[in-house]
Protein backbone atom coordinates (compact mmCIF):
# COMPACT_ATOMS: atom_id res chain seq x y z
CA UNK A 1 0.00 0.00 0.00
CA UNK A 2 2.63 2.09 0.84
CA UNK A 3 4.66 1.75 -2.48
CA UNK A 4 1.11 2.57 -4.39
CA UNK A 5 1.16 5.84 -2.13
CA UNK A 6 4.46 6.65 -3.33
CA UNK A 7 4.60 5.59 -6.75
CA UNK A 8 1.04 8.19 -6.89
CA UNK A 9 2.66 10.53 -5.76
CA UNK A 10 5.95 10.67 -7.61
CA UNK A 11 3.72 10.01 -10.90
CA UNK A 12 1.93 12.87 -10.40
CA UNK A 13 5.07 15.55 -9.37
CA UNK A 14 6.49 14.18 -12.36
CA UNK A 15 3.23 14.87 -14.91
CA UNK A 16 2.75 18.48 -12.90
CA UNK A 17 6.06 19.17 -13.56
CA UNK A 18 5.89 18.48 -17.20
CA UNK A 19 2.89 20.32 -17.88
CA UNK A 20 3.76 23.69 -15.71
CA UNK A 21 7.40 23.38 -17.17
CA UNK A 22 6.29 23.40 -20.77
CA UNK A 23 4.18 26.34 -20.49
CA UNK A 24 5.94 29.34 -20.72
CA UNK A 25 4.44 32.29 -19.91
CA UNK A 26 4.29 34.86 -22.61
CA UNK A 27 3.62 38.43 -21.44
CA UNK A 28 4.35 41.82 -22.41
CA UNK A 29 6.00 43.38 -25.39
CA UNK A 30 7.38 40.40 -27.47
CA UNK A 31 8.35 39.36 -30.91
CA UNK A 32 5.52 37.01 -33.22
CA UNK A 33 8.51 35.17 -33.39
CA UNK A 34 8.29 34.53 -29.95
CA UNK A 35 5.33 33.24 -29.94
CA UNK A 36 5.66 31.49 -32.45
CA UNK A 37 8.51 29.41 -30.79
CA UNK A 38 6.37 28.90 -27.87
CA UNK A 39 3.90 26.04 -27.09
CA UNK A 40 0.78 28.39 -28.28
CA UNK A 41 1.91 28.02 -31.84
CA UNK A 42 -0.68 27.26 -33.71
CA UNK A 43 0.93 25.75 -36.88
CA UNK A 44 -2.23 24.78 -38.51
CA UNK A 45 -3.80 27.97 -38.20
CA UNK A 46 -0.59 29.55 -39.92
CA UNK A 47 -0.40 26.83 -42.83
CA UNK A 48 -3.93 26.96 -43.80
CA UNK A 49 -4.59 30.44 -43.68
CA UNK A 50 -4.30 31.93 -47.00
CA UNK A 51 -2.95 35.79 -47.24
CA UNK A 52 -4.80 37.99 -50.14
CA UNK A 53 -1.34 39.36 -51.85
CA UNK A 54 -3.85 42.24 -53.09
CA UNK A 55 -4.75 43.26 -49.55
CA UNK A 56 -1.81 42.84 -48.54
CA UNK A 57 -0.79 45.67 -50.64
CA UNK A 58 -3.83 47.92 -49.50
CA UNK A 59 -2.21 46.91 -46.07
CA UNK A 60 0.85 47.94 -46.35
CA UNK A 61 0.33 51.37 -48.14
CA UNK A 62 -2.55 52.01 -44.73
CA UNK A 63 0.21 51.33 -42.79
CA UNK A 64 2.06 54.19 -44.30
CA UNK A 65 0.50 56.80 -41.98
CA UNK A 66 0.52 54.45 -38.84
CA UNK A 67 3.20 54.82 -36.19
CA UNK A 68 2.48 51.33 -34.52
CA UNK A 69 -0.23 48.71 -34.59
CA UNK A 70 -0.39 47.22 -30.99
CA UNK A 71 -2.10 43.92 -31.32
CA UNK A 72 -3.16 42.67 -27.77
CA UNK A 73 -3.33 38.59 -27.59
CA UNK A 74 -3.79 36.02 -25.16
CA UNK A 75 -2.03 32.50 -24.65
CA UNK A 76 -4.85 31.79 -22.79
CA UNK A 77 -7.74 33.13 -25.28
CA UNK A 78 -8.87 30.92 -28.09
CA UNK A 79 -9.55 33.20 -30.74
CA UNK A 80 -6.03 34.69 -30.13
CA UNK A 81 -3.95 30.96 -30.71
CA UNK A 82 -6.04 31.08 -34.26
CA UNK A 83 -5.37 34.96 -35.07
CA UNK A 84 -1.77 35.53 -34.08
CA UNK A 85 -0.24 32.65 -36.81
CA UNK A 86 -2.56 34.55 -38.91
CA UNK A 87 -1.25 38.34 -38.17
CA UNK A 88 2.28 36.60 -38.59
CA UNK A 89 1.69 35.13 -42.37
CA UNK A 90 0.38 38.75 -43.35
CA UNK A 91 3.21 40.18 -42.02
CA UNK A 92 4.97 37.78 -43.88
CA UNK A 93 3.46 38.97 -47.11
CA UNK A 94 3.55 42.73 -46.62
CA UNK A 95 6.39 44.51 -49.04
CA UNK A 96 6.67 46.89 -46.50
CA UNK A 97 5.79 48.31 -42.86
CA UNK A 98 5.14 44.74 -41.29
CA UNK A 99 7.53 46.11 -38.48
CA UNK A 100 5.10 48.51 -37.10
CA UNK A 101 2.47 45.59 -36.19
CA UNK A 102 3.91 44.84 -32.64
CA UNK A 103 2.68 41.79 -30.33
CA UNK A 104 1.52 42.61 -26.81
CA UNK A 105 0.77 39.31 -24.82
CA UNK A 106 -1.29 39.27 -21.79
CA UNK A 107 -1.53 37.08 -19.07
CA UNK A 108 -4.59 35.06 -17.85
CA UNK A 109 -6.43 38.16 -16.27
CA UNK A 110 -5.81 40.30 -19.28
CA UNK A 111 -2.67 42.13 -17.81
CA UNK A 112 0.67 42.81 -18.96
CA UNK A 113 3.83 44.15 -17.24
CA UNK A 114 4.42 47.54 -19.56
CA UNK A 115 0.48 48.69 -18.75
CA UNK A 116 0.41 49.93 -22.51
CA UNK A 117 -2.94 47.68 -22.08
CA UNK A 118 -3.76 50.49 -19.44
CA UNK A 119 -3.11 53.46 -21.12
CA UNK A 120 -5.20 52.42 -24.13
CA UNK A 121 -8.16 50.79 -22.37
CA UNK A 122 -8.01 47.26 -23.42
CA UNK A 123 -10.05 44.66 -21.59
CA UNK A 124 -10.09 41.80 -23.77
CA UNK A 125 -8.10 39.75 -26.15
CA UNK A 126 -7.83 39.80 -29.02
CA UNK A 127 -7.80 43.87 -29.25
CA UNK A 128 -5.70 45.68 -31.88
CA UNK A 129 -5.29 49.30 -31.03
CA UNK A 130 -3.58 51.70 -34.55
CA UNK A 131 -1.70 54.53 -33.93
CA UNK A 132 -1.63 57.32 -36.59
CA UNK A 133 1.34 59.69 -36.59
CA UNK A 134 -1.73 62.45 -36.95
CA UNK A 135 -2.52 60.76 -32.59
CA UNK A 136 -5.74 59.53 -33.91
CA UNK A 137 -6.06 56.36 -32.97
CA UNK A 138 -8.63 53.08 -33.78
CA UNK A 139 -9.12 50.37 -31.40
CA UNK A 140 -11.41 47.45 -32.26
CA UNK A 141 -11.51 43.81 -32.06
CA UNK A 142 -11.43 41.16 -34.98
CA UNK A 143 -14.56 39.89 -35.90
CA UNK A 144 -14.07 38.18 -39.39
CA UNK A 145 -11.49 37.72 -41.20
CA UNK A 146 -8.26 39.40 -39.73
CA UNK A 147 -7.05 41.10 -43.02
CA UNK A 148 -10.31 42.49 -43.83
CA UNK A 149 -10.30 44.27 -40.54
CA UNK A 150 -6.92 45.43 -40.24
CA UNK A 151 -7.79 47.12 -43.61
CA UNK A 152 -11.33 48.67 -42.32
CA UNK A 153 -10.03 49.93 -39.42
CA UNK A 154 -6.94 51.33 -40.62
CA UNK A 155 -7.94 54.06 -43.16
Amino acid sequence: MKKFYYLSILLFLFVWGCTSSNRQELVGKISFLEWKNSTFWNEESYRFYTVNINKADILASRLDSVNYVYVFASPHCGTCLIEVPRIYKIMEALPRNAEKIQLIAMDEYNTEPTNTYKFYGVRTTPSIVAVFYSNKMVKFSPKFDILSDLIEHIE
